[in-house]
C-alpha cells in the first residue's frame, strides 16, 4: 500500500492524486480534515490519515447525540461503534455550506454520509509541541490497521518537513538565481535530480552500515558526491542519533538588517540620489 504525504492546499491537491491507485494512503495535516476533501478520496477509492481540525467536535462517548439539523453546534457525526479507548467509527454529515475552493457540481457528487474513524492519542515522546492528537482516517479495520500503527504513520509526516529542510536550506534552493523561464523551470529539476541521488546513496548506506535511512547524516552524503565519491566505494557516513528536545516558541534566530527590499531592478536606481546618512562623528 503506497502512500502520499502532502502540504499542498486542498484546492490544488487533487492534481497530485494522479500519481496514486487504488488504495493508496493520503496522509496530511489538519487543514485537510474536511468534508469535501474526504468525499474526493472516497470517490477516488484512496485512504488517508488526517489530523482532525479543532472545529470539528469530536466526542468519544458511545451512542451520544448528533446532529439532528445541519447547522447545529454539536458533533457533525452520527456514532456508529466502538472500536476501543478514543477509538470509534462514525457517520460524518455533509456540512451545510459549499467550500469556496469546490466546484457545485462536483460538490453536489459527494454522498450524504461518509464512514470514517475517529481516533486519540498523547504524544510521549520530548520536543513534540502537541501533547495530544486527534486522527481521522478511513482505514476502519482495527484489526489490520491497529491504532498504534496508524499513529506511528501519522508520526512519519514530519520527515516530510526535514525532507523540505534538506532541498531549502542544505543544497540551498529557496533562492532561485536564474533570469529566464526556462532557465526557472530546469533548476528545480536539477535540484531534484541530485536530492534523488543523495536518497539514493544514503539508502545504500543505511542498508550496508545497519541503521535507519533517516538516522544517515543527509549534509555527509551531499558533501562525499561533491567530492566526486572518493575511494570508489560507501565510506562510513556519520549517523545523526533520535534528537529530542524541550518544547520552545517558534522565532527567528536572527533579526533581519534594517534595508529594504529590493522591488525594482537596480540599474534604473543607480540614477536616484543617494540619502546621505548621519555621521558618526
Amino acid at each position: 500500500m503506497g502512500g502520499l504525504f502532502t502540504d499542498t492546499p486542498p484546492r490544488r491537491v487533487h492534481r497530485l492524486h494522479e500519481l496514486l491507485r487504488p488504495n493508496h494512503v493520503v496522509v496530511a495535516d489538519r487543514g485537510y480534515c474536511r468534508y469535501a476533501y474526504l468525499g474526493q478520496l472516497f470517490s477516488e477509492h484512496l485512504h488517508c490519515v488526517i489530523g482532525m481540525n479543532a472545529s470539528r467536535r469530536v466526542n468519544f462517548r458511545p451512542h451520544r447525540r448528533h446532529a439532528a439539523f445541519k447547522h447545529w453546534k454539536g458533533p457533525q457525526s452520527i456514532w456508529v461503534r466502538r472500536l476501543g479507548k478514543h477509538d470509534q467509527i462514525v457517520d460524518w454529515i455533509t456540512p451545510a455550506e459549499v467550500p469556496p475552493w469546490l466546484p457545485r457540481q462536483t460538490w453536489d457528487l459527494l454522498p450524504d454520509l461518509l464512514r470514517v474513524r475517529q481516533l486519540r492519542y498523547r504524544v510521549t515522546r520530548r520536543g513534540y509541541r502537541l501533547r495530544e492528537v486527534t486522527l481521522v482516517t478511513t482505514l476502519l479495520d482495527p484489526q489490520r490497521y491497529p491504532k498504534e500503527a496508524v499513529a506511528e504513520l501519522y508520526s512519519q509526516r514530519w520527515q516530510v518537513e526535514t525532507n523540505l529542510r534538506h532541498l531549502k536550506t542544505t543544497m540551498r534552493m529557496d533562492v532561485l538565481r536564474c533570469l529566464s523561464v526556462d532557465g526557472i523551470h530546469r533548476e528545480p529539476a536539477v535540484f531534484g535530480m541530485v536530492y534523488n541521488t543523495v536518497q539514493l546513496v544514503l539508502i545504500h548506506a543505511a542498508e550496508a552500515q545497519g541503521v535507519p535511512a533517516d538516522h544517515v547524516s543527509f549534509l555527509d552524503v551531499l558533501r562525499w558526491l561533491e567530492l566526486g565519491c572518493p575511494g570508489g566505494s560507501l565510506p562510513w557516513f556519520i549517523i545523526n542519533p533520535k534528537r529530542s528536545r524541550s518544547a520552545a516558541p517558534r522565532i527567528v534566530r536572527r533579526r533581519h538588517k534594517n534595508h529594504t527590499y529590493m522591488t525594482r531592478p537596480r540599474k534604473p536606481q543607480r540614477n536616484l540620489p543617494v540619502k546621505l546618512e548621519p555621521s558618526l562623528n
